[in-house]
């Protein structure tokens, strides 16, 4: 469906500038995986600045741009319990900040977490602003994810047999810095990938295809067993949740052989390392990355823990509290800069409370997760997916929009529902007020009192006067 046919409605600021305004800064916020080391130690520094300076201008966007027409949907951002445990994760991290044993590291990995929930809050924005927000985000995190791939699978095929492993793996990386890290980003775009399969069709069908083969053949390639693990379990996952829900057998048979070909790839390429007198994986992070590595590390964040399990030695401390235990374990100079594991880490310089709110909010997001997996169809469902696909083939057809708009007031996904509402509205082709009723019940139960008295008076103008219009009126229109 093309962003024409999406259009939410016309006003002085229209879609077309919402709708480049959001690219845009995603397509920054996406494009922060090429961004430029600057001969710096480490290009995370400039990273995180692109992202302090993209919150700023999103801040401003918000507050200046809420009050106009279309960008009222924005007020209907709902505190869930998930905000409430991040709020509190927070809380106790900033506390924690006053006994830190270094002020200004403790202020940076605060910062940090600002940041990230800043991220996710724009996301959730965003995806209120444009009804199809989820498909557009998909495709450019794959084109992204594409371009990334492509540019490593090249570098790794032109290399592979004149250089040495660790060489390789510095070309792999890119300007990551790491190949965990590499391999980290190239992971979180998978279930943008697999939803772009499933949801599309044709030629993009086909680009997320290639994408997804692409992608794992790279992590495949990079033997971060971490990452490899995590792209089987999506997979696997996305091939359950196919077969329970009977969806085209297509987007199965595409994630299997897009996993045999990484398979293969890792072992027709990875055999010819060895003869290069390699015998050991480059990794940065002073050897931290292998298995025992890890443990010791993780070993030494307990004992941390121990010594003071309920305030924590402060946030953003463990490099500095790390150093007694891997100087007695570790023949290098090097240190890990972190724990490998961010649960225990946060225990560590937060204690071991909040460290328990870190991880319950990971349980929480994956068991809500889990619930909408399983999820059987309802009936409204079905009849969105069918009036969704018609609309594809006959975008013109109001009447599959106005369906569409009832199917998604029937799931309660109202801040869904009215901008097809409103498309409707601006088609001219219904003048019955149905539209607009529906639209003053949905802002309605989303406690926009103002809106919903608007429309149910537009309502009744249009002569659509049935009970519940009166009802809307009463209780909203007299506040």
């Amino acid at each position: 469906m093309s962003s024409e046919d999406l259009s939410l409605e016309n006003s002085n600021y229209n879609f077309s500038f919402e709708s480049i305004f959001v690219v845009l800064t995603l397509s920054i916020y996406l494009l922060l995986d090429f961004a430029p080391v600057l001969n710096s130690i480490d290009v995370a520094g400039f990273q995180w600045l692109t992202m302090s300076i993209l919150n700023v201008g999103i801040g401003y966007f918000v507050f200046h741009f809420i009050k106009s027409e279309n960008l009222k949907e924005l007020r209907t951002f709902k505190v869930n319990n998930i905000i409430i445990l991040y709020s509190i994760f927070l809380f106790f991290s900033g506390i924690s900040i006053f006994y830190a044993p270094n002020f200004s590291e403790a202020i940076l990995t605060f910062n940090r977490l600002i940041l990230i929930a800043f991220l996710v809050f724009t996301l959730k924005l965003f995806s209120q602003i444009k009804i199809f927000f989820l498909p557009n985000l998909s495709i450019a995190i794959s084109i992204i994810a594409f371009f990334q791939s492509f540019i490593a699978f090249t570098s790794f095929i032109s290399k592979v047999n004149e250089a040495p492993l660790n060489e390789i793996y510095n070309i792999l990386t890119q300007n990551s810095g790491n190949i965990n890290i590499f391999s980290a980003t190239l992971v979180f775009k998978i279930p943008f990938i697999l939803y772009g399969i499933h949801y599309f069709t044709g030629i993009k069908k086909v680009f997320f295809s290639l994408t997804f083969i692409l992608v794992s053949i790279i992590l495949f390639l990079t033997l971060s067993r971490t990452s490899i693990i995590s792209l089987l379990i999506v997979s696997v996952c996305f091939i359950i949740a196919s077969l329970v829900k009977k969806n085209n057998l297509i987007n199965t048979f595409i994630v299997l052989i897009g996993l045999f070909i990484a398979f293969g790839f890792q072992t027709k390429y990875l055999k010819y390392l060895p003869k290069k007198g390699v015998i050991e994986v480059y990794m940065s992070d002073a050897e931290s990355d292998a298995t025992s590595g890890r443990i010791y590390l993780w070993k030494n964040t307990i004992e941390i823990i121990k010594n003071s399990p309920f305030l924590g030695t402060g946030l953003g401390s463990y490099k500095i509290e790390s150093i007694p235990y891997e100087s007695k374990q570790r023949t290098t100079w090097s240190i890990s800069k972190y724990s490998h594991n961010d649960f225990l880490q946060t225990a560590s310089e937060t204690g071991i409370i909040n460290g328990l709110i870190y991880l319950s909010l990971f349980l929480i997001i994956a068991w809500k997760s889990f619930k909408i997996l399983i999820k059987k169809s309802t009936e409204s469902d079905t009849s969105l997916n069918t009036y969704i696909e018609l609309e594809k083939i006959n975008p013109k057809k109001i009447i599959y929009t106005e369906n569409i708009a009832v199917c998604y007031y029937q799931l309660k996904k109202y801040n869904f529902a009215i901008p097809y509402l409103k498309k409707v509205i601006d088609s001219k082709i219904f003048k019955n007020g149905k539209s607009e009723y529906i639209i003053a019940a949905c802002y309605h139960y989303m406690k926009q009192s103002e809106l919903a008295c608007n429309y149910a008076q537009m309502a009744l103008n249009n002569n659509y006067i049935p009970k519940d219009c009166k009802e809307i009126m009463i209780k909203n229109c007299t506040k």
